[in-house]
């Protein structure tokens, strides 16, 4: 059975006495308490059994000045014997009212004034812990490193030892004011809340289950938070707390989503509700978090996802990318060549050049396209095509008219040797498995290129302005939106990426060539590119030799001199093409 442990680190000063209440519950205060802990105790440990229990970490001021009696500082004796009721008596005081039944542990540590004595008190408190602990810790009187080496301490052990936090309590005494002033008050006036940082522990864990999930695909911490941490916010609003189902929704779409991609179920993806899964992203809203800086971490997860919203009939070629990234080598090289076949089925179907023939969900168009990508350069005599070419040579001949399937040809012939050499299991042949993935690489490039430049087959007519730049378009001045609409309709933004000074030359080109693909996809009308230069410029040259329209925005410098500074204000002026 899980304990229930509450950890605390009482100070050394002289308190005064109050009255401490929960954030916003007034009405729930306990009255009259010098120490914190009291008041803690009292309203959070109140199911402690025997078998739980109470750990205060003392260093020898604080054993001495206020866990023991008469400890504080004596203004006319210049000692430290001042009459002091401590906080050992005081529990021993609500443990005789029936108040507490865990056990009280009183555990020396160093002051802390050096890094060997901060890890020593991080392996003492630590040592305290057993796996599954339920853990309330109290951080009001923690001083120096402490508060964070107890953060840092709770997020080691909930990996290491998976405990609960219950709660991370700091009782806001000065709120109130200078304790000798308050000192002064009525006690009834003296009402301190005590603030529960719990949020701020559940947002590690939020991190580090954002970053599985984009770093690894993971979404097993996401999933076990969004159950675990949002049912009791549910709860506690009836169902009201519109943060809280928006979070399930979005862990319900993750939960589908990444195991069509780790088993590769082409079908499932293209038919997958990636609107409403962009839809429920966009539904966040950080103003109603209950842990404000949740916001961003939800955006990390949508930035992971963000590839599939606009890639339509391409949804397979972004999961070829998701497998890439996550080292999903076997299931990428399927879906590579799986979702080319797919595609080119709704390539031709689209063109009509065969009636509804090419139904992509049906085995004969599928095996179809495979021989006459196998066929070239030099296809076999028809007298020696077999299988549905064979049967429905006419169509054959036509789809080995396109200079698509010559383009593809060499590259899908490849992919299906390495294809069928990974899944054999390496008995047959003798490739390195380091080359597998870069195979997958290169061939997931070539056809991602070659097919990108007939989407406009399979897409709608170019249209909208595509803002490619560090500037979102939400920012811009409003003659810039309103001139950008009145050309081209509507406004998308694509992020500028992270260019880094040290890269070369080809690591450059090849991110330009990742993000020729990413603008062809989103078909618009003109890019409005503006940033790092030598990345502008080879983006530009493949987009110019793409037929789209490039834009950079032309300003006025205004410079005007203030107090003895110089103010300096760009006004936007117009579109200029490149």
């Amino acid at each position: 059975m899980p304990r229930n442990l509450f950890l605390s680190f009482p100070g050394t000063n002289n308190y005064v006495e109050c009255n401490y209440h929960p954030e916003g519950k007034p009405e729930e205060k306990i009255e009259n308490v010098k120490y914190v802990q009291e008041a803690l105790i009292q309203l959070y440990c109140q199911d402690f059994g025997s078998e739980d229990a109470l750990y205060f970490f003392l260093t020898a001021d604080s054993r001495s000045r206020n866990w023991e009696n008469d400890g504080q500082f004596n203004k006319e004796t210049k000692q430290y014997n001042l009459p002091n009721r401590g906080l050992a008596e005081r529990l021993e005081g609500l443990r005789d009212k029936g108040l507490i039944r865990a056990a009280v542990n009183p555990v020396s540590i160093p002051e802390g004034f050096s890094t060997e004595q901060v890890w020593d008190i991080f392996q003492t408190v630590y040592d305290c812990l057993q796996p599954g602990d339920r853990v309330i810790l109290d951080i009001t009187h923690a001083f120096r490193s402490l508060p964070m080496l107890g953060m840092a301490l709770i997020h080691y052990a909930k990996a290491l030892k998976q405990i609960e936090v219950a709660g991370i309590y700091y009782g806001a005494f000065e709120k109130l004011g200078p304790a000798p002033v308050v000192a002064k008050w009525p006690l009834e006036e003296r009402n301190a809340p005590i603030l529960n940082l719990q949020s701020f522990s559940e947002l590690q864990d939020w991190t580090a289950a954002a970053h599985d999930f984009v770093q690894y695909g993971k979404p097993d911490k996401w999933n076990t938070l969004a159950n675990k941490k949002i049912d009791p916010i549910l709860k506690e609003t009836q169902g009201g707390d519109e943060v809280a189902r928006n979070i399930r929704d979005i862990n319900t779409y993750i939960q589908q989503l990444t195991p069509i991609l780790n088993t590769n179920r082409g079908a499932e993806l293209l038919n997958f509700r990636f609107d409403r899964l962009n839809e429920i992203l966009n539904n966040f809203s950080a103003d109603r978090s209950y842990i404000k800086p949740l916001n961003p971490i939800v955006e990390e997860v949508k930035q992971k996802v963000a590839p599939f919203f606009n890639a339509g009939p391409l949804s397979w070629m972004e999961g070829v990318n998701w497998c890439i990234q996550h080292e999903l080598i076997q299931q990428g090289i399927t879906q590579l060549q799986e979702g080319l076949l797919t595609w080119l089925c709704q390539y031709f179907d689209e063109l009509q050049i065969a009636g509804d023939f090419f139904d992509w969900k049906k085995e004969p168009p599928r095996t179809l396209l495979s021989s006459a990508l196998s066929f070239l350069p030099g296809p076999p005599h028809e007298s020696e095509w077999g299988g549905p070419i064979g049967k429905h040579k006419e169509i054959g001949k036509r789809v080995l008219r396109f200079p698509l399937i010559k383009r593809l040809a060499t590259t899908y012939q490849d992919l299906g040797r390495i294809r069928n050499d990974i899944n054999h299991g390496g008995y047959t042949r003798t490739t390195k498995a380091s080359d597998f993935s870069e195979a997958l690489r290169q061939y997931a490039a070539e056809i991602n290129k070659i097919i990108t430049l007939e989407a406009e087959v399979l897409g709608k007519e170019p249209s909208g302005l595509l803002n490619l730049s560090n500037h979102p378009a939400s920012g811009w001045p409003d003659n810039q939106k309103k001139l950008g609409r009145e050309l081209y309709g509507s406004i998308d933004d694509l992020p500028f990426p992270q260019i880094d000074p040290d890269w070369s030359h080809e690591k450059v080109e090849a991110l330009a060539d990742d993000y020729f693909n990413r603008v062809l996809r989103r078909r618009p009308a003109a890019v409005h590119l503006m940033g790092e230069m030598t990345f502008t410029l080879a983006l530009v040259q493949r987009l110019k030799a793409a037929g789209i329209l490039c834009l950079a925005s032309t300003t006025n410098r205004l410079v005007k001199e203030e107090n003895g500074q110089k103010i300096v204000r760009f006004q936007f002026v117009r579109f200029r093409a490149y």
